[in-house]
């Protein structure tokens, strides 16, 4: 249950990076169509070196390929949570900080990423506290109204 927490911790980091990236490049004063592609590339090459770890080490351990590529990395990706969600997190934020997105404004990310946390905590909460059986639309409203608090604290926190 514990990991359950952290991941949900980690997901809602990763989401307040990218609604402040996503913020940033929007309001930029030339906006650009290449921004978003080169953070979501930074995003795949953080999870492709973070793969590439847990390759590394499960081919130490004794692990073969033997022709299933395809397989193996989902094997990887499947036993290797951390690495994955650490690779990701990572490979996003060097992207948004390559591309100065994330700006001087310490606030300003300390309440997106807290936002992000919130919205990971009540997530996390919701789940814990037998609402697993609501249905698909139930919890995206859920999350959306969460989002929106986060959010609107931290304006109301900044301004």
């Amino acid at each position: 249950m514990r990991w359950l927490h952290t991941e949900y911790l980690l997901k809602g980091l990763y989401l307040g990076l990218l609604a402040l990236a996503g913020w940033r490049a929007a309001t930029a004063p030339t906006p650009s169509w290449q921004t978003p592609v080169l953070v979501t590339a930074s995003s795949f090459a953080g999870l492709a070196l973070a793969l590439a770890v847990a390759a590394f080490g499960k081919l130490r351990e004794g692990y073969r390929i033997k022709g299933r590529l395809l397989a193996f990395v989902l094997f990887l990706s499947l036993e290797s949570p951390t690495l994955v969600y650490a690779g990701i997190l990572l490979g996003t934020a060097a992207g948004a900080l390559a591309l100065h997105l994330v700006g001087d404004d310490a606030r300003l990310l300390a309440a997106t990423l807290g936002g992000g946390v919130a919205v990971a905590r009540g997530r996390s909460s919701a789940s814990g506290a037998g609402w697993g059986s609501w249905s698909l639309p139930g919890r995206v409203e859920a999350d959306r109204r969460l989002a929106m608090v986060s959010l609107s604290a931290g304006r109301l926190r900044i301004q």
